[in-house]
This record gives structure tokens, C-alpha cells and sequence, in this order.
């Protein structure tokens, strides 16, 4: 698998006229080469050249874990740098061996990500001469944003797990029990039926206040027919695979059972709507549309969707990759993953969700996750 996904990307390499690539990004690290070091604790470089020849430059604290990795990836050479070097340097040096005798190589970094900042940048022009910078970010994530099989069966074998942690923080609610212990709740059965560490802890939010976006758990019960919003997704070989619910404590007032309702309108007509062929902004207008007849558009205030898969903390998406948006003409294809997330932000009434992770099939999408849209009150 993983070598199959380095022919691509020298193959993209070639396309491009890359000499060397350097890429930055923890989690497209982890799709390229098996290897998985955490995430974001200390910087980390694969540099590839055209010809294939590598170097991983990691923190040398991390140099024990290359026997492990070396058994199931094709990266097998590693440049640790020590805590009294700077990254970078170790970095140029790694871009200048594998020029192989290029005294100016085109090379590619990814842009606009965190991982790879401007005066890293602008220290490897300094020490490696390339005759051009240029970027490589979508040169993986264009792979990335199409799930393989494989990766698809990690994210629904994350979404039972998911769907256990629901569960505690309901039964939780539904007991008496405050926001912060069905929060704990979740969090301990997620770990409890095998989740890796979490990308993001359980959100579980009470009330109108909750309108307010990402609200977290204020140590409170709820008040007979108040919302409680709770989301989550645990991890499994760092895939992810979130959802939100918004359930109500008791019964809702009229208000705010149309409002659910609605959202859960919107959810099932996007799920019935999408398939491989769409664009980008016609999968948002499917939910737009209902919102806009049912007067409340202008509490829709995010995008449709957003790719997920693998991920670390502190954020379970992938959004910087494919985004479901007004104005987006990307084309979706079959292999795509979504997080469907078509909430309102109702002040008064708080925040509204019935999210759906889907994986774009052939003919139309398949949820993965089998948590009900229309849920019950707690």
C-alpha cells in the first residue's frame, strides 16, 4: 500500500519536474510512509527526490522507533537532529544530499499548512539554492482525499467506537448526570472498546448557549426541554470518524421541534443527493435550499461538509483538503469522505446538528456510523 502510493507521488513528481519534495505534514507522513510519531510534538520532514531516494528527518529522541517502522515502511533512512540543532539545518542538508548533484534544484514544500512556516522556507532558499520553490501540498492530499478501501474500513470500524461513546453520554444525560461527566463518559468508553488517543476530546454542550460555536460541557444539568448537543469521533490507526446530535432533555417546545426536525430534513436530502459526478456547491445548495423554504437560512452559517480520515489532535478533519462549499467547483468522486455537518446556530434555541460521516459510493453515499438521525429526547 504504501509503496504503491510513492510510485503516484513520483510519478506526480515527474509530471511536475520536481527534483525534490519535502513534506511536512504529520498526518500526509503518516498516508506516505506508515510511520507515526505523534503528530505535531516536534517537526518532522520526508524528503523525497526524483529518483526515489529519501530522508526522514525526525528529533533524535524519536530514532528508537525507526526498527519498528522500518518493518513495515518503505522509509528506512532517518536524520535525527538533536535539541542544540536547529531542525532546519538538518533539513537543508537532507534537500542538498539528495539533489543529486543539482546545483539548483526545483524543489516543492507544502504551503499554507503549520507544519512548514515561512522562515523555514525561506532558510532552505538560503542554504539549498533552488532555482524555484514551488508547492507540493496538493501532491498528497490529491491522493489523500480518495479513500482506499482499507482506509475506508478503518473509519467504520472508528465509527462503532464513535457510536459507543455516544451512547455513554446519553445514557449519561438521560440519568441525571451533568454535561462534564457525559463528556467523561464517552471519553473513557471510546478508550474502553479500543480507540486510539483522541483527536479532539467528547463536546457535549446544554442549552441556548450552545449556539455559541464548538460550546463545551459548564458543569450544569439540563433544564427539561433544553438541547444537548454532543460530538465526538474516536480513532482508529489515527482514522477518524465523527458525529454530532443534538437530542433534547424532555420534550422540546413546538419552535424547537420544527427547527430539529428540519435539520434532519437536510441531512437525509443530502445524503440522498450526493453522488460521484456532483459539484462541490451543488451538494451545499441540496441543504440551502431547505433551509432558505423553511426561513431559516440565515442560521446556516458553516459550509455542508468537510473530508476526514486520518487526523491528529487537535482537530479530527481533514478541511483543508475538500471542503462541501458555496462557489466550490470540485468535482465529487466515488472514494471521497465527508463529514456532513449541516447545522444552524439559532440563538434562543442553541446549536442544532444530525451529522452523517458518509463515504461517496458509486451510485450515491453510504453513512458509517450507525447512529439514527432522528434521535429520540433524553
Amino acid at each position: 500500500m504504501f509503496e504503491s502510493r510513492k510510485t503516484r507521488l513520483l510519478e506526480s513528481m515527474e509530471q511536475r519536474e520536481i527534483d525534490v519534495l519535502v513534506v511536512s505534514t504529520p498526518a500526509s507522513v503518516l498516508y506516505m510512509t506508515g510511520i507515526d510519531l505523534g503528530g505535531f510534538w516536534s517537526p518532522q520532514y520526508l524528503v523525497l527526490s526524483a529518483s526515489g531516494d529519501h530522508r526522514y528527518v525526525l528529533r533524535g529522541i524519536e530514532i528508537h522507533w525507526r526498527d519498528k517502522w522500518s518493518r513495515v515502511s518503505w522509509c528506512t533512512n532517518w536524520s535525527p537532529y538533536s535539541d542544540d540543532q536547529d531542525p532546519t539545518t538538518v533539513l537543508a542538508g537532507a534537500i542538498n544530499e539528495l539533489s543529486n548533484g543539482t546545483p539548483s534544484p526545483r524543489l516543492a514544500v507544502e504551503v499554507n499548512r503549520t507544519s512548514i512556516p515561512y522562515q523555514v522556507v525561506q532558510s532552505i532558499i538560503r542554504e539549498c539554492h533552488p532555482s524555484e520553490v514551488v508547492s507540493s501540498t496538493d501532491l498528497v492530499e490529491r491522493q489523500r482525499v480518495i479513500k482506499e478501501p482499507a482506509e475506508i474500513e478503518m473509519i467504520r470500524a472508528a465509527g462503532r467506537i464513535t457510536a459507543a461513546g455516544m451512547k455513554a453520554a446519553t445514557d449519561t444525560i438521560r440519568d441525571g448526570g451533568i454535561d462534564s461527566a457525559a463528556s467523561s463518559a464517552a471519553f473513557v468508553a471510546m478508550l474502553a472498546e479500543g480507540s486510539e488517543f483522541l483527536a479532539d476530546n467528547p463536546f457535549v454542550a446544554i442549552g441556548p448557549e450552545s449556539a455559541m460555536a464548538h460550546a463545551r460541557a459548564t458543569n450544569r444539568r439540563p433544564e427539561p426541554g433544553e438541547v444537548v448537543p454532543i460530538m465526538m469521533s474516536a480513532a482508529v490507526h489515527r482514522y477518524q470518524c465523527p458525529v454530532e446530535r443534538t437530542y433534547t432533555f424532555g420534550l422540546p417546545s413546538k419552535e424547537l421541534e420544527r427547527s430539529l426536525s428540519t435539520v434532519s430534513d437536510a441531512i437525509e436530502a443530502a445524503i440522498d443527493a450526493i453522488r460521484p459526478g456532483m459539484k462541490s456547491f451543488e451538494a451545499d445548495a441540496v441543504v440551502r435550499g431547505i433551509y432558505e423554504r423553511a426561513d431559516l437560512d440565515r442560521y446556516f452559517l458553516n459550509r455542508l461538509g468537510y473530508s476526514f480520515g486520518l487526523a491528529y489532535p487537535p482537530v479530527w478533519w481533514e478541511n483543508d483538503i475538500m471542503q462541501l462549499r458555496p462557489g466550490d467547483e470540485r468535482v465529487i468522486e466515488e472514494g471521497m469522505v465527508f463529514h456532513l455537518v449541516p447545522a444552524l446556530h439559532i440563538p434562543g434555541q442553541g446549536f442544532l446538528n444530525r451529522s452523517m460521516p458518509i463515504a461517496v459510493t458509486s451510485d450515491g453515499c453510504d453513512p458509517l456510523i450507525d447512529v439514527p438521525v432522528r434521535v429520540k429526547p433524553l
